[in-house]
């Protein structure tokens, strides 16, 4: 038996025995596999619980990577750790796992199950023991402000970065404010890796961008740092396209800057010198001629492995990109592993360009009044990271429609919305969320053709980017977009667990296009345990149930869904309006739910 003995052990007075311990700790470690994302991680659930029955049996001195390898993963008993780093890596993510449960999730009875670095056996203690960074003491919950006017933004708030002098310039420049690329080299242990160089090269066109700013993580959006693919004895020769379809992917997205490695040249810096993460991807081919893929993110600030992903990639490298996509959405998507994290580090600061990027991504899933004022007073500040300019200023055009929750004029929140979207296509036609935001205001005018075109340009920018995605494919049947079904695939592909915002548009699009024999390909969620954001939860709990025939929940959950409004509104197509922002979706889905039943006629 393993645990937290003494002063620093919660003891809850029903566990009075090592019996009833035994008991807490089996109770806790089922509640936790029973917890998304665990069940749909066989052989991470398998690990728990070999872990905890042999610690619970007084096994655990006899834990060590051999043993949980061929016992607990299936191994043969000719496995060899000092080779092979599947056990570890597998260890790398239950850690992970675990401390992402008990960021959203209470224990069962006071006891969280955890273990120490560079153990294999199970504790048990309080949260603040045993996930530290998690803790926080309970507080009183402030007054929320009165909501700001997001179309009401100043007409003439700059997004201008501040004149500076040469000297400045170069100071900044000196300080790799400007991102690198380095062209990754050959591995000379895997002669794979030399034939990589000119592939790498011809994308190195699609990643060699400058960018301003100082490097300061609570002003400009991070640098990643993707590492050279680690390899397998077996590897073939599918490593080429992995890493292309990697780099690709990751540089589409705005959050964070791409940086390629070089290992080979002594005299070139190491790509994560001067990063803020790190991103480690090992891949080792089956026997089926497929490959699994191992992916870890580093913050390299503090030397914390925080992130850990396993992927089966298919034998054809036509599959590839369709693999990786949720990969890389997880990793550098708008609610990925970086975005959380950083969102996390920043979260005090009220500064323009990247934090208040992620403020706005932190109001669309809570819709919290006071974080939605300090988006808008974040919003009119200058933005210094250029390459951020066509993104804050999509976003300005987005928040403007924003006001029509409250009942301001929709007419007068186009033409804000209209010409901030117009500024970020100017500032940058090639940037995906400033032809996101050109093609969603051309749904909302019924301009077709301009919508049409706009929802191809925003995808051809970023495939794997969930919000738009999601939010295109609820708008894109209303004027035949020939790819409808294919953009409603990808969504349903690349949105994450946490991405609760896409989610809602997910199941609007299911319904629009008629697909709602498809709903159980929503992920399930639990009620916000936070109180936040309570009516989109509601509202699609309604959904899903009415199109799984349930009148009787989806009433119970619209009932819910109404008087979790922060306001009183007198009409159902006015609740709706503090949700879902277009007024053709609005009807569409109030059709829906009348025609099952859902609302009187």
């Amino acid at each position: 038996m393993t645990f937290d003995a003494g002063p620093s052990f919660i003891d809850p007075p029903a566990i009075n025995s090592r019996s009833g311990l035994n008991s807490a700790m089996r109770a806790e470690m089922n509640a936790v596999i029973a917890t998304p994302p665990f069940p749909k991680s066989p052989v991470i659930s398998k690990l728990f619980a070999f872990l905890v029955e042999q610690t619970l049996a007084g096994r655990s001195e006899r834990l060590k990577s051999y043993t949980i390898a061929v016992e607990a993963l299936g191994r043969s008993p000719d496995f060899d750790a000092n080779h092979d780093s599947y056990a570890r890596v597998q260890m790398v993510r239950l850690r992970a796992l675990l401390e992402s449960h008990y960021a959203h999730h209470g224990p069962v009875d006071q006891l969280c199950l955890y273990m120490m670095p560079g153990h294999y056996a199970v504790r048990c203690g309080s949260l603040s023991q045993a996930y530290p960074q998690l803790y926080r003491p309970l507080s009183e919950t402030p007054t929320k402000p009165t909501p700001a006017d997001p179309s009401m933004l100043a007409e003439n708030a700059s997004l201008r970065p501040p004149a500076g002098n040469s000297a400045e310039q170069a100071a900044a420049t000196s300080l790799s404010s400007y991102l690198r690329l380095v062209i990754a080299g050959a591995d000379r242990e895997h002669p794979i890796l030399a034939a990589f160089g000119g592939l790498v090269i011809a994308i190195a066109g699609l990643l060699a961008w400058q960018f301003s700013g100082s490097g300061n993580r609570s002003e400009f959006s991070p640098v990643l740092a993707l590492m050279p693919i680690t390899v397998g004895p077996a590897t073939g020769e599918s490593i080429e396209p992995v890493l292309a379809t990697f780099a690709d992917g990751l540089q589409r997205f705005e959050l964070s800057r791409v940086r390629l490695a070089r290992p080979t040249n002594p005299s070139a810096p190491k790509a994560s010198e001067s990063a803020d993460y790190r991103l480690d991807v090992q891949l080792n081919h089956m026997g089926d001629g497929s490959a699994q893929v191992f992916l870890q993110l580093t913050d390299e600030h503090s030397g914390t492995l925080f992130w850990t992903r396993e992927a089966k990639l298919e034998a054809s490298p036509a599959s590839f990109a369709e693999d990786i996509a949720p990969l890389v959405a997880e990793i550098s998507g708008p609610y990925g592993a970086i975005a959380a994290h950083d969102t996390m580090l920043l979260g005090a600061s009220n500064k323009s360009g990247y934090p208040c990027l992620l403020k706005y991504l932190q109001f669309l899933r809570s819709r919290d009044i006071a974080l939605e004022a300090n988006v808008a007073k974040c919003l009119e500040q200058p933005v210094e990271e250029k390459r951020l300019q066509p993104e804050m200023l999509a976003i300005r055009s987005f928040f403007a429609l924003e006001a029509t929750r409250f009942g301001y004029s929709f007419n007068a929140s186009m033409v804000t919305a209209r010409r901030f979207a117009k500024e970020a296509i100017k500032a940058d036609p090639g940037n995906a969320y400033a032809r996101f935001a050109m093609s969603r205001l051309a749904y909302f005018d019924q301009d077709c053709k301009s919508a049409v075109y706009f929802t191809e340009q925003a995808i051809e920018a970023n495939p794997n980017e969930p919000i738009i995605l999601a939010v295109l494919a609820s708008q894109a049947h209303r004027c035949d977009y020939p790819g409808a079904a294919e953009l409603l695939d990808r969504a349903l592909l690349v949105t994450g667990d946490n991405d609760t915002y896409s989610r809602l548009f997910l199941l609007l699009a299911l319904v629009a296009q008629d697909q709602t024999d498809r709903i159980n390909e929503i992920k399930d969620l639990a009620l916000p345990n936070d109180g936040n954001n309570l009516e989109n939860y509601y509202l699609s709990e309604t959904i899903i149930a009415a199109a799984k025939n349930q009148p009787v929940i989806a009433r119970r959950y619209w009932a819910k869904f109404s008087r979790a409004l922060p306001r009183a509104a007198r009409s159902d197509y006015d609740k709706l309006r503090h949700i879902i922002l277009s007024p053709a979706l609005r009807n569409e889905t109030l059709d829906f739910l009348t025609d099952k039943q859902i609302l009187p006629i």
